[in-house]
């Protein structure tokens, strides 16, 4: 707590420049009361994490029992060494602190907002730059597991219904170099127009991604923008040991707030934070232009339902939570 409290000592308009995390108002709250909330929300992310074990291990207990069936398979292998999976994770060395990138799930921005924070803080420590990045395209992730098992990582999930939404209009946006994506939005042409046009389509997608449960019904694997997010932290049947923090889309801000002032100096955790608000909308007109996108709150129950069971596990510790 003492760490904390050094953290947030600089207030604003101070020679530091730095400030509070986002959330604390200076005129209510003390440097104490604000290092208190930081770690109240660290307390909630540590707690999703866990809670996330447990749903995983009640879902595949239940699955034995033949209670319950993965729509989508999970993911089996050991998190460093797979090879067939998309992996995407970035190392601030100094602070011993990841980011794991969960596709469709704000990860773009996030990464550019952790790299500036660990940039920043490198700078005003005199540490240098870096920041390491291992993404399933590099040959070297599998040398990360001995080197950083004492690295504290932290990813973020979002509604399984919100997400695949997302995940169809990045599909069919690239639709001319994407197999799935172009079936996609072939099944957008064919609905366009009629009635419950959100409904039609989102059946046919859904059958189609069914297709690929078990990864041998075509020769490319499933897209990893539609994987269930459990699977980009799991690792031999279960959650990767060093992942610490797990916040969510509904609370960006003040999750990825606290993290930073936890790991970063309060100057480079707020540049970072606000930088949050000048990066490109993944989902503005330009960026979206030509895609196919769900209007999820024209689907009906049913269609709701079906989406959430093809992310059964997901659906559980998402809701779960809250």
């Amino acid at each position: 707590f003492s760490c904390m409290h050094q953290l947030l000592s600089s207030r604003p308009g101070g020679s530091s420049g730095g400030g509070p995390p986002l959330a604390c108002d200076w005129a209510r709250m003390t440097i104490a009361s604000c290092a208190h909330a930081v770690e109240s929300t660290l307390k909630h992310l540590r707690a999703r994490r866990a809670l996330w074990q447990t749903v995983l291990t009640g879902f595949l207990s239940e699955e034995r029992r033949g209670q319950r069936t993965a729509a989508l398979p999970l993911n089996p292998a050991d998190f460093w060494s797979d090879k067939r999976f998309a992996h995407e994770v970035h190392v601030c060395v100094p602070r011993r602190v990841g980011y794991i990138h969960i596709f469709k799930n704000a990860g773009t921005s996030i990464g550019q907002a952790f790299a500036r924070a660990c940039f920043n803080d490198s700078r005003q420590s005199g540490l240098g730059r870096v920041v390491l990045k291992c993404t399933y395209k590099k040959a070297y992730c599998g040398s990360w597991n001995g080197e950083f098992s004492n690295v504290a990582f932290f990813t973020f999930v979002r509604d399984p219904l919100d997400r695949f939404a997302s995940s169809v209009l990045e599909l069919t946006r690239r639709r001319h170099g994407n197999q799935f994506g172009a079936r996609l939005a072939d099944i957008a042409e064919k609905t366009r127009g009629k009635t419950r046009a959100d409904d039609a389509f989102t059946m046919h997608a859904l059958s189609v991604l069914a297709k690929w449960k078990t990864l041998a019904t075509y020769k490319t694997p499933l897209d990893p923008h539609q994987e269930p997010q459990i699977n980009f932290v799991m690792s031999n049947g279960s959650i990767l040991p060093s992942l610490t923090f797990v916040g969510h889309l509904d609370s960006l801000v003040s999750d990825l707030s606290a993290l930073f002032y936890r790991f970063f100096t309060a100057d480079a955790a707020r540049f970072a934070i606000e930088s949050l608000g000048h990066d490109r909308s993944h989902e503005d007109g330009a960026y979206a232009s030509g895609a196919f996108s769900i209007n999820t709150s024209n689907l009906s129950d049913n269609m709701r339902a079906a989406v959430l069971q093809t992310y059964a596990v997901d659906r559980a510790w998402t809701h779960a939570h809250r």
